[in-house]
């Protein structure tokens, strides 16, 4: 039991990591980031938010026909 409490400790901890500050440069560059190209995700957001026809989490306003 001891073993598998050392184990998971492990594995769960294994991914941290100090960032030295030369790092974060890179670190912060824009394909490092979860959404690439911000202005193809308001693009797209704003397409499913008028096909859809209704508002989400996104904060699109409007209806179903497309405007604002």
């Amino acid at each position: 039991m001891a073993k598998a409490v050392v184990a998971l400790v492990l594995a769960l901890t294994a991914g941290c990591a100090p960032v030295h500050a030369w790092q974060r440069g890179t670190l912060a560059s824009r394909c490092m980031s979860p959404d690439g190209r911000p202005s193809e995700a308001r693009a797209r957001a704003h397409m499913l938010g008028a096909r859809e026809g209704s508002t989400g989490a996104s904060g699109e306003v409007g209806g179903g026909c497309g405007c604002k």
